[in-house]
């Protein structure tokens, strides 16, 4: 494993896990190197939490030191957006008589440390009742009711936010895909007061997604893995107990 990596795995512990930081990068060179690496992963922020807690002489300093700061603002700006964007989106369905179901990044983000840390690019979301047409119906809270569907969801702009309604979460092509869709909105009874996936139906669905994208040959950034970490963390007592670790 290279420096780099070893120097962003050490932050992130110290920024998820209150960890010492062991190793740091040591010249300007090497926090640039640490920077876009952080960037490819979406950690950035995360590791800027941990870079806020360091002695002075030990943090960037110039022009790398302003990206990080910028970085983590736009970051943090951008997810608080996101938030009132969506309490929005629940305000008006539920006054249509709609349940707004809340995955991926947004539901996964209170399982940090700091929320806003977590970078999301989108909100995904569902409706129900499904047998109510709520995915139309959706679509036309969302600005759109015969919006395109690529075959999983539709696509929104909303007050600046990118929006997707699913009208399926998983790949229908695979029957294990089929069966763990019809799960997921089984548990749609048990959301949690935010309009989140109970932690079983969550982690079925974090468990299909990521079987999807590893399938497909996709690069997972290391943020996706943290997310598992970081909701196994946060939901372990919660969890059906035959899937905990005697450990």
């Amino acid at each position: 494993m290279d420096s780099t990596t070893l120097q962003m795995l050490a932050l992130l512990r110290a920024s998820l896990a209150g960890q010492k930081p062991d190793p740091l990068p040591a010249t300007e060179e090497e926090w640039q190197k640490l920077f876009h690496l952080a960037r490819k992963h979406a950690v950035v922020t995360m590791i800027n939490d941990a870079i806020e807690q360091l002695p002075a002489d030990l943090r960037p300093q110039g022009d790398i030191a302003i990206s990080w700061a910028l970085s983590a603002d736009r970051t943090r700006y951008h997810f608080h957006h996101q938030e009132k964007v969506l309490a929005d989106i629940r305000r008006r369905a539920a006054d249509d008589g709609l349940q707004t179901v809340v995955v991926k990044g947004l539901s996964l983000a209170a399982c940090y440390p700091v929320p806003s840390s977590r970078a999301c690019g989108d909100i995904d979301l569902f409706f129900e009742p499904r047998e109510q047409d709520a995915y139309r119906r959706g679509n036309a809270l969302l600005g759109n009711a015969d919006a395109q569907c690529d075959g999983k969801h539709a696509e929104f702009l909303v007050d600046g936010v990118s929006v997707e309604n699913h009208y399926t979460l998983l790949d229908q092509n695979y029957r294990s895909q089929r069966r763990a869709e019809r799960y997921i909105r089984s548990t749609v009874k048990d959301i949690t007061p935010d309009g989140c996936l109970s932690p079983m139906g969550n982690m079925a669905y974090l468990l299909m997604h990521t079987i999807s994208h590893i399938t497909a040959k996709f690069k997972l950034p290391l943020r996706n893995v943290l997310d598992w970490g970081m909701f196994l963390k946060a939901n372990r007592d919660r969890l059906d107990p035959a899937l905990r670790s005697e450990r």
